[in-house]
């Protein structure tokens, strides 16, 4: 039986109650059993309003349906039968229209329009109940697709996160890698070192050992001299000298014996640790030198912005009140010859509204030279002859060797060159000229002298250009490094107008300063296919506005 909108098995398999409690308004308790529709076999459907006491409302109606056999009954009753809700309204239905079929043999008294009214109440209650039923099951099959789909999307959320902390894990290897090397390197030459000096005590105890054979002879020979002689003394410098003698004798095994059993063991000892440490190193800890284009673009990144906010920090506050000629004057006095040329077409249309952008074009000028060195940033600066035969070499291999089999030579020698002492300590001292030429630039043109952190700053940004710039020379590819000079034509593929909303704006307009240069990757990360042109980083340039044209 069904009560509230809800279903259940009957008692009687061969017999579907459906109560319509749903149309019931004032009806007793007593009164809602005689609501019952029963529809069976041989049944009949009866409708009632409540009202049993008025004869003309009660409706019977007698449908013929044949009778289940005994087997029909028996496995009916002791199967359990189950209504869904398709099943019940197709029942329903069923009624409804035999109902209708049969209504023009009723008299009109028995058709009323109440008990019509009732039964449709009834039918079309239960028919929005199922329709409801099955509204949310398909809402409860909805949300379990849409459950499964945030499952996969977390899914797939999660492999991303594991990709990336496989990066990351990778990195710190390498990282650790390239710090294991460096160590092995160190303790090498610590080894080496220790080894020079083994084999000078050695030397310097050998020499001894000779002497004090040489001063034995000479002893004997005196010896025997004095004997010969008959001096009167040959007894008592016999016996010292027999004596001495005799100790010699106790002290050399002694002497001879520790010699090789313990600093020429400790020599070999060290020399096969080394040959270990260096097999070791050339084996588990060598790395390539090649670096990713998108690895060397990020460096630039980082490096623009680093020089923008050092420029903004420095000199926000510079008075911009001087005009071009008066900037040009300035620059004169302390700009050196090779800077002067694209400097001064800089501040010849010096603008006070972009002077934070001619001022970071100003230390870019200078910064360009740490990039288009040759070979390496440093190398040649100091009067060593180690460096000038490198620079003679390379320009000799240039002319003898293939361009693939330049580039390979190149890489790896200048990457074992830029760890050398005597060049770092080279770019170092370069480096500090270079912050000072930078401060002492700015310092003329906005009045304003930098600090003591200031400078400490703008040291360590150049140590990053001078490590970058080092890092992009022994790539196995060739870069191409440019500046854009103050009154040349915006050229959209390697340049971007730091000013501009839209790129097009700036094709027509001359640049009035470059604030970052551009970086061109010439053939491929092997050295090869030169023909082919990659831009790296693109220019960040300052063009000139429609005023100023």
């Amino acid at each position: 039986m069904f009560d509230d909108h809800t279903q259940a098995p009957c008692s009687n398999p061969g017999r579907h109650a459906i109560r319509a409690d749903s149309v019931r308004r004032d009806a007793e308790p007593e009164a809602a059993e005689d609501n019952m529709v029963p529809v069976g076999s041989g049944e009949a459907i009866a409708t009632s309003n409540g009202n049993d006491s008025n004869p003309a409302v009660n409706v019977a109606v007698q449908i013929d349906r044949p009778e289940p056999s005994l087997e029909e009954a028996h496995v009916l009753s002791e199967t359990e039968f189950q209504l869904t809700p398709s099943a019940v309204l197709d029942s329903s239905e069923q009624v409804d229209g035999e109902f209708k079929n049969l209504l023009p043999h009723i008299d009109a008294d028995t058709r009323g329009p109440s008990n019509l009214r009732s039964t449709s109440t009834k039918i079309a209650h239960l028919r929005a109940a199922f329709e409801k039923e099955g509204a949310s099951a398909d809402m409860v099959q909805s949300k379990r697709r849409f459950h499964s789909a945030d499952r996969g999307t977390d899914r797939l959320a999660e492999k991303e996160r594991e990709y990336w902390k496989e990066i990351g894990h990778l990195r710190d290897e390498r990282d650790k890698e390239a710090e294991v090397k460096q160590l092995f390197q160190a303790r090498c030459v610590e080894l080496e070192d220790e080894i020079e000096l083994l084999k000078q005590r050695v030397g310097a105890r050998d020499g001894k050992v000779q002497e004090d054979d040489r001063g034995t002879k000479e002893s004997a020979r005196d010896s025997k001299i004095s004997s010969e002689m008959g001096s009167p003394f040959s007894d008592v410098f016999g016996d010292v000298e027999a004596e001495r003698k005799k100790q010699k004798d106790v002290d050399m095994p002694t002497a001879e014996l520790h010699i090789p059993q313990t600093r020429s063991a400790q020599v070999e000892i060290l020399e096969r640790q080394i040959a270990d440490l260096k097999r070791t190193i050339s084996t588990a800890t060598r790395m390539d030198p090649v670096r990713a284009d998108t690895d060397l673009a990020q460096e630039m990144g980082v490096l623009h912005h680093e020089l923008q906010n050092w420029t903004v920090n420095t000199y926000r506050r510079a008075k911009a009140d001087s005009t071009p000629a008066e900037m040009v004057a300035k620059l004169n006095m302390v700009a050196a010859a090779p800077y002067v040329d694209a400097l001064r077409r800089v501040y010849a249309t010096y603008d006070a509204s972009a002077k934070l952008a001619i001022y970071q074009s100003t230390a870019m000028a200078y910064i360009l030279e740490i990039f288009t060195a040759n070979l390496l940033f440093g190398l040649g600066s100091s009067e060593q002859e180690w460096q000038a035969r490198v620079i003679q070499t390379a320009e000799s291999l240039t002319h003898v060797l293939s361009p693939h089999a330049y580039n390979r030579w190149r890489s790896v020698t200048l990457d074992v060159i830029r760890h050398t002492n005597s060049l770092q300590e080279a770019t170092e001292a370069v480096g500090m000229s270079i912050v000072e030429k930078i401060c002492a630039a700015l310092a003329a043109v906005s009045d304003v002298a930098a600090t003591g952190s200031q400078r400490l700053a703008l040291n360590n940004i150049i140590r990053r250009t001078i490590s970058l710039a080092h890092l992009f020379r022994v790539q196995r590819a060739q870069y191409e490094f440019t500046l854009p000079t103050a009154g040349s034509s915006f050229r959209g593929e390697i340049m971007d107008d730091i000013a501009a909303e839209d790129d097009d704006l700036g094709q027509c307009r001359p640049i009035r300063c470059a604030t970052f240069l551009s970086v061109v990757k010439v053939g491929d990360e092997f050295g090869d296919s030169l023909h082919l042109r990659n831009v790296l980083v693109k220019a960040k340039v300052l063009c000139t506005t429609s005023d100023d044209s």
